[in-house]
């Protein structure tokens, strides 16, 4: 999974989201389908759990709830691939599943460590929550912008043929994700924001050779082919 969500986030997740339209809709729909529901789902998915088992421990049941509540969007574009979703509401649902990861993890690692420990603690969870938010949104700021700047370097460099641009895109995602979970951050929320940063950047990289571009488009969309295949076998289709 991390081999295929880190690509597919950073491709269709990241470089693929319309900026203006995820600004305008942040402070409405996207941050209160991907906070409060979120967190009301997990909460109603442990209630209905325990109420069903009731030898399950309530940790262990909003455990379950942190795991199956968050969606990304490759799981939603595969499971609506075959359904009439008019576009608004499937862009609403995209947006939302972008950013829906830290709530999900949150409240999974505070499951566990009440699980384990026997301690709750509110102010623990909100800061915990900020954290993992708010880092994985930074972490990916901050790498997608080191990662727009290394290539054009590599092209003023001369060091742009597609021997070594396609690579190095394919590998940015791996290397966000992987430093974003060193660090305890939201590795899908870092991942995301630097495919948002790469491109809203991408006029600036069209310094690159006409080219270049469509060999690198086409690598983009023979790897998310072949992996949005491997979700939709995961998944069941």
């Amino acid at each position: 999974m991390f081999v295929i969500i880190s690509v597919l986030m950073f491709n269709e997740g990241g470089q693929h989201t319309n900026i203006r339209r995820l600004f305008k809709h942040w402070g409405g729909s996207t941050l209160s389908m991907s906070v409060w529901l979120a967190l009301v789902t997990i909460i109603v998915v442990g209630l209905v759990t325990k109420w069903f088992l009731p030898t399950l421990s309530l940790s262990l049941a909003f455990i379950l709830g942190a795991i199956i509540t968050p969606t990304d969007s490759v799981a939603v574009s595969s499971i609506t691939s075959d359904l009439k979703v008019p576009r608004p509401v499937m862009n609403t649902l995209e947006r939302e599943s972008l950013f829906n990861d830290a709530s999900g993890l949150v409240v999974f690692n505070l499951g566990i460590t009440a699980l384990v420990t026997g301690y709750f603690s509110i102010l623990h969870a909100v800061t915990d929550f900020l954290y993992v938010f708010g880092g994985g949104i930074l972490l990916g700021v901050i790498l997608g912008w080191i990662a727009v700047r290394i290539r054009l370097w590599m092209i003023r460099q001369r060091l742009s043929g597609p021997q070594v641009i396609i690579p190095y895109n394919l590998l940015t995602p791996f290397f966000v994700y992987f430093a974003a979970e060193m660090l305890g951050v939201s590795g899908i929320l870092a991942v995301v924001t630097a495919g948002i940063v790469h491109g809203w950047q991408q006029n600036v990289l069209k310094l690159s050779s006409s080219r270049l571009q469509i060999t690198t488009n086409s690598a983009w969309k023979l790897i998310s082919s072949i992996l949005n295949g491997i979700v939709f076998v995961l998944l069941g289709g």
